[in-house]
């Protein structure tokens, strides 16, 4: 990194100190914080999504990550020959930067042919995958910094991640329909809330929030100021339990993560720990959810990191 590069970073994090140097009430505040202060040496390891793979096995049993089909390092060519017709291919240092390949997927829509165009999420029918196009963004992912760039605050758990291309079978609802993913947000090892999000990249995201014991939770999620679509209430699943017991599991030595588990055919996959949910930027309404959601959490750091 050449020395202006390192000097603005070092700007971004003091002014991210200097305007959270303390947690606020909402849950959003609090995120903010977490970035600013908390180093955790748990962190890299979740916003890793190669190395929390053997994490996941280790703490909840190999059965809950996620199958690959291939882990390429950066300059590496993908074998394309070899995969199925149906997969999906990310980056693994950090959000976004995913290509969802599903017959599903609106059979006009391409990749672009400029592969600049920053941490996306594509979905893509088999017969319109380019696989020039998709070497040229892939290159174009694998060449970028997650942790921090203008105009970002910056995310210092992905500083030291390692960027590889990591290829995954795509995963199905056993009942047809879109994709359900469970997603635990747990302060200090217990699951307060679980927001379960449906519907595919291209077609928009539906969500509805339940407390551990799955009541209703009637609030709407607004990410960076888009207003996302409620669902209606859902049944309480089979498995709420395990999914509990998973995500418990694994946040146990952070005071703060969610744990997004995946209906795959029956089977519960650990799709991601984040620690830094839409990077602190969103709000709920009405307003005093947010107030509410994580008021259990207490974030509170040494100067320098980690939990008190």
């Amino acid at each position: 990194m050449k020395l202006i590069d390192r000097l603005a970073r070092a700007r971004a994090y003091r002014r991210l100190r200097r305007q959270h140097p303390t947690p606020g009430s909402s849950l959003a505040s609090k995120i903010l914080y977490k970035m600013a202060w908390d180093r955790n040496p748990l962190l890299p390891v979740f916003a890793d999504k190669v190395a929390v793979r053997k994490f996941i096995a280790d703490r909840a049993g190999v059965e809950h990550v996620v199958p690959v089909l291939a882990i390429s390092d950066r300059g590496v060519k993908v074998d394309y020959a070899s995969l199925p017709r149906e997969f999906v291919i990310k980056v693994s240092h950090g959000s976004g930067g995913v290509i969802v390949v599903s017959e599903r997927a609106d059979p006009t829509t391409t990749l672009p042919d400029d592969p600049r165009v920053g941490w996306v999420r594509f979905e893509i029918h088999p017969d319109q995958l380019d696989n020039v196009r998709l070497d040229a963004l892939l290159a174009h992912w694998l060449s970028l910094s997650f942790e921090w760039w203008p105009g970002r605050n910056p995310e210092w758990a992905y500083r030291r991640v390692t960027p590889r291309v990591v290829i995954e079978p795509l995963m199905r609802n056993s009942r047809g329909g879109d994709l359900a993913e469970y997603k635990a947000f747990c302060f200090h090892g217990q699951v307060q809330v679980i927001r379960v999000d449906r519907g595919t990249v291209s077609g928009g995201k539906r969500f509805s929030h339940y407390d551990r014991e799955w009541n209703y939770l009637n609030a709407t999620f607004v990410e960076a100021g888009h207003v996302h679509e409620n669902s209606t209430p859902e049944p309480r699943p089979t498995f709420l339990t395990e999914i509990i017991r998973i995500a418990e599991l694994l946040s146990q030595g952070v005071d703060f993560a969610r744990v997004d588990l995946i209906d795959d055919a029956g089977n519960l996959r650990v799709g991601e720990i984040t620690n830094y949910p839409t990077a602190g930027n969103f709000t709920f309404v009405p307003p005093d959810f947010s107030e509410w959601f994580g008021k259990d959490w207490i974030p509170s750091y040494r100067r320098g990191g980690t939990s008190k």
